[in-house]
């Protein structure tokens, strides 16, 4: 067990409590290839003897056992630096695997860790929720309060819909938020900036919005300001460039169309001359006849005055091939 438990440990150090059932098939291996000898009947380990063995791999590792009253108070200090940078629990998780593997001490419990992470996360959002209460205006606040409820000419529904093609109903959408919130966006940005947010603590606090969804009314009303404050930022964004996005599609669509319909205007007038040239090769053969030569006198020639107006149409006959023509 003891070997086992050792091969568990190095590979995550956590304390496990492993029933016989759990690990029999790497007990087995053990028993069969690490060290030979007689198979180990079903058992479990007491208390007692779990300890023990951990002593035994602390000593062996280097590691130390988590103690709630020696190692929570600095990891804790520590969560709290990082969640001004990033705040988003999955972060603060890596984060604490990762402070306590610096300093050699085993993982606890996912509860333990779990409740330090949620503290974390509290104290963090209170203190943005504070400064904010002092930053924001009323009127924002009052906008942002009736969007939530629905009361408002654009509701939260609305704000959350975004274009889901180039089509002019759902680029008007995006064109309705936008002629929207414009009017807000120098103070909601004169107030993030003075929070000072990192880029990470504003793009997660703004998917809560989409998280929560129509539950978001079920939030603090502080929380519920910090979440729509750095929404309304992202949104924006959004939307300026799906209407970009929208304007280069359909600029890109008239450019094709009005390609294809000068390539059909060309063809169109080609075919033209091509029937005027037939009609020219028509009044050719009243001038030559196919041998090459012509049948009329020199005298009416003479008289037409017309032989390098005749030659002209020769020439221009031969290269849209008037022999099909005739």
């Amino acid at each position: 067990m003891f070997v086992v438990l050792l091969g568990y440990f190095k590979v995550k150090p956590i304390m496990l409590s492993p029933g016989y059932h759990q690990i029999k098939q790497d007990l087995k291996y053990v028993c069969s290839k690490v060290f030979p000898g007689p198979g180990l009947r079903p058992f479990n380990l007491t208390q007692k003897a779990r300890v023990r063995i951990y002593q035994r791999i602390f000593k062996l590792t280097g590691h130390q056992r988590w103690l709630n009253k020696s190692h929570s108070s600095a990891l804790i200090k520590d969560l709290n630096e990082h969640a001004r940078a990033w705040g988003q629990p999955r972060s603060l998780f890596d984060r604490a695997i990762e402070c306590l593997s610096a300093q050699k001490v085993a993982i606890p419990g996912y509860t333990v860790l779990q409740d330090l992470i949620s503290e974390v996360v509290g104290v963090t959002n209170d203190q943005f929720v504070r400064k904010l209460e002092e930053l924001i205006s009323a009127d924002l606040a009052v906008m942002l309060s009736e969007l939530v409820i629905g009361n408002n000419s654009l509701t939260l529904r609305q704000l959350r819909q975004s274009a889901r093609n180039f089509t002019g109903t759902e680029l008007e959408k995006e064109l309705t938020v936008l002629s929207y919130i414009q009017s807000w966006m120098p103070e909601v940005n004169e107030v993030l900036s003075v929070l000072s947010l990192s880029s990470k603590n504003q793009q997660h606090f703004a998917e809560r919005v989409d998280y929560f969804g129509a539950k978001l009314k079920h939030q603090s009303i502080g929380n519920q300001r910090l979440y729509l404050l750095c929404y309304l930022q992202t949104r924006r964004v959004q939307a300026l460039e799906r209407i970009a996005d929208g304007f280069v599609h359909h600029v890109r669509q008239i450019k094709q169309k009005a390609k294809a319909y000068a390539q059909d205007a060309v063809y169109q007038d080609w075919q033209k001359a091509a029937k005027n040239v037939c009609k020219a090769a028509e009044v050719l053969h009243l001038f030559i006849d196919e041998r090459g030569s012509t049948p009329i006198p020199r005298r009416v020639l003479k008289r037409l005055k017309t032989p390098s107006l005749v030659a002209r149409l020769v020439a221009a006959s031969s290269g849209y091939g008037i022999a099909q023509c005739s």
